[in-house]
């Protein structure tokens, strides 16, 4: 059923819903997952909120970004506050 309960939701629509609702369940930016999918912020944005048609083929380099980027944020070790806050944060790929 879509959001407002009229009809089935396509496939479309829930694959663009299930990769916005992994990226945020693993705290991910669109930035984040947009560089290691090779894709703009903006493309990203627009796949996933629908306004442009998501095309079978980013599918497997959609995935791969998530658990790649969440693999490497769940790798890198926490720092306690106030150790290195004063240091600028570096993003590794």
């Amino acid at each position: 059923m879509t959001a407002k309960g009229i009809g089935p939701e396509s496939v479309d629509a829930r694959v663009r819903r299930r990769v916005r609702e992994l990226r945020r369940q693993q705290g991910l930016t669109l930035a984040a997952v947009a560089s290691r999918a090779a894709l703009d912020v903006s493309m990203l944005s627009r796949l996933e909120s629908g306004k442009r048609r998501l095309p079978l083929d980013h599918l497997p380099v959609l995935a791969a970004a998530v658990v790649a980027v969440a693999r490497r944020r769940r790798a890198e070790p926490e720092v306690s506050p106030g150790y290195g806050a004063d240091l600028p944060v570096v993003n590794r790929l």
